[in-house]
């Protein structure tokens, strides 16, 4: 997935986010799961994998500032990759290696919110890990990020609240 820019993903809102229904229990869902599961925190800033229905680890995260909120909801992962460019709201394309991209190159994308892509990844700021500051997305310190990212797969549900 080298050098994916994920503003060619705006174009799959219809085919790729599809909410399921909702639920007071937000664990209640993971462990039902047969399969992986996430469940995305924003109170306590932290996302959880689950396998089986099983609690396997949680990890901090960054959630979205104010005006830019990271979206409550039942969503799958539709993507992830490795080496992943980030295109700036400007439309400046920053590749996957480069100090300034804020992913740090990892990528499982969950959702896609007004023709914004977003979703768990890297970060080049780990000091902003546990803080509402993202535009949406749900950064994680990068070390963090790649141990996630053995345990998910394309299609595992993604409850945020």
């Amino acid at each position: 997935m080298k050098g994916l820019a994920l503003g060619v993903l705006t174009g799959l809102v219809g085919l790729l986010w599809s909410p399921m229904a909702q639920a007071d229990d937000l664990s209640l869902h993971c462990r039902q799961v047969q399969g992986g599961c996430l469940q995305i925190s924003k109170a306590k800033r932290t996302v959880t994998y689950y396998q089986q229905g099983k609690n396997q680890k949680s990890w901090p995260i960054s959630i979205g500032r104010p005006g830019l909120d990271t979206p409550a909801g039942n969503f799958w992962i539709y993507e992830k990759g490795t080496m992943v460019d980030w295109q700036s709201p400007s439309g400046e394309v920053i590749p996957y290696n480069s100090p300034r991209n804020p992913m740090a190159g990892i990528w499982m994308g969950y959702v896609i919110a007004d023709g914004v892509p977003l979703g768990l990844h890297g970060t080049n700021t780990p000091n902003l890990i546990g803080q509402a500051v993202s535009a949406g997305c749900n950064r994680m310190h990068t070390h963090h990020a790649k141990e996630l990212y053995k345990f998910v797969v394309v299609g595992d549900p993604v409850y945020v609240r």
